[in-house]
């Protein structure tokens, strides 16, 4: 089970930056891009707190950088 979870952390943490990028790109105007990335950093800090044992101030840098 703990393998099941590593593996799904892991194709989660190398899609959702791919994801992303196309979303972003595919996306027609600008204000509709800038609420794409809101949801996509909401979900990347979100995904970080629940599938890593990191510090609120890790999470925060990594989603900052």
């Amino acid at each position: 089970m703990i393998r099941l979870m590593d593996m799904t952390v892991t194709v989660v943490a190398s899609l959702l930056p791919l994801l992303s990028m196309v979303v972003l790109y595919l996306l027609p105007n600008n204000p509709l891009r800038l609420g794409a990335m809101v949801i996509f950093t909401a979900t990347f800090a979100l995904s970080l707190t629940l599938m890593t044992s990191g510090r609120r101030i890790e999470v925060f840098a990594a989603t900052a950088a």
